[in-house]
Order: structure tokens, then sequence, then C-alpha cells
């Protein structure tokens, strides 16, 4: 199903709202757009492996040395391949920004933090000790949301195609509540639609076999048991 395939179902869902006041197809694609964020957001669907190659003592990371960065809304782990090796790399401990010695290191590390998760300008990365070799690699495995909106009739969802129903049924969910205070049938049929995106996402979370997160274990570094 393409953008357009997905509006012409949207519309189908809500055209007896057919000249309401401000109801178009650009809210249409409005939301089903967010359609598509919350369900990645539900569903831990959209995955990514960001790799960010490291800058000899460069205290952290942002968009600007990895795009992608900023589409990231939750880590899952980290890895850390030193230059010129193609293995896995050692995986490193999370430890809270808020933990960080007062004084900087450098070398190998074994700590990663983030901060501004919930701001996509925001979003940055480090580690302890702070990397001070050029040219490793830091290697972020995430989940995301898509990086960019649909825009043209040709586009398609970043979901599998099996799951894409549930787009139609969000942004019909979304629009019956906006006009719900014009007619009461309306918050019957947004309701209808809600749940019918519900049980897709639920199924979808039921059956699917995906890597749960990472237990979020705080690593105290002026503990002579976790020196390094």
């Amino acid at each position: 199903m393409t953008f357009k395939d997905l509006q012409d179902v949207t519309y189908d869902y809500v055209n007896e709202l057919a000249g309401a006041p401000g109801f178009d197809i650009a809210k249409i694609k409005l939301y089903l757009n967010r359609a598509e964020k919350d369900f990645v957001r539900k569903t831990k669907c959209h995955q990514r492996e960001i790799d960010v190659t490291s800058v000899a003592n460069q205290v952290s990371y942002d968009s600007d040395d990895a795009a992608n960065l900023a589409y990231i809304y939750h880590v899952i782990n980290v890895r850390y391949i030193n230059a010129g090796e193609t293995e896995r790399g050692h995986k490193l401990t999370f430890m809270d920004q808020s933990r960080l010695p007062e004084r900087y290191e450098y070398g190998d590390p074994y700590w990663y933090w983030v901060t501004g998760n919930n701001d996509r300008d925001l979003f940055k990365i480090g580690t302890h000790p702070i990397i001070s070799e050029l040219s490793g690699t830091l290697r972020i495995k995430a989940f995301c949301f898509p990086n960019q909106d649909m825009s043209s009739d040709a586009q398609e969802p970043y979901i599998k195609e099996a799951w894409r129903d549930a787009l139609p049924e969000f942004a019909a969910y979304r629009i019956f509540r906006t006009y719900s205070h014009l007619k009461r049938e309306y918050s019957f049929r947004a309701r209808e639609h809600k749940a019918a995106y519900d049980e897709i996402v639920d199924d979808i979370n039921y059956h699917s076999i995906k890597q749960t997160d990472e237990f979020t274990q705080v690593e105290d570094v002026y503990n002579e048991e976790n020196s390094y």
C-alpha cells in the first residue's frame, strides 16, 4: 500500500465528514504520518544499527556526527569496535549522566550515557572513558522513529505491508475524534476505529519475536570493584 492507497482507504472511512470545517486531504495526510510514528513506538518494530565514527577525545556525539541519531527514542545497547577491527566489539554498560566523574578520562570506553532522548535536536551520546582513538566505531542499536514523513503519493511507509491496514484505522480514529463535538455518532465511530487499530497493535506485540530492552544498570565508576 502506497501513501495514496492509505489516503484512499482513510477517505472511505471518513467520507461522511466531507464538507465539515477544516476537513481536507491535508488532515488525512497529517494523521497517517502520525499513525506511523505511533505504530512504531507501540510495536517497537523499527530498529536500527547506527554506526558513529569516533573522533579522538570528542566528549559526545549528536546528529551532526550521524544523522540518524536524531530519530532515536530508545537505545537498546551500544558496542565499541576499535579502528581496523571487524569483530562485534565489546558491549558498553549504561551509566546515568549524573554519575559521570568530575574529571574527563580518556581511553577505551566501558560505559555509555545518553541525554536528550525526547528531543531530536538535543540527543547526545557519550562514553566513559572518552574515546581517545580516531576512527573507532560506536555501534548503537536503537528503536527509532521514521526519519521522513510520507509526502508523495508513491511513497510507502517504513512498516511492513501486512501491518499497513493499521494506519488508516488510526487516522480515522483521530479525525472522527476531532469532529466528535458535531455529532454523537462520531464519538462511536472514533472508538470503533481505535479498537480496530489497537487490535492490530496488540496482535503484533503478542506474536512478534523481538529483543526486550536491556535492564538499565547504573554503574558507579568510583567503586573499586568496577575499576578497569
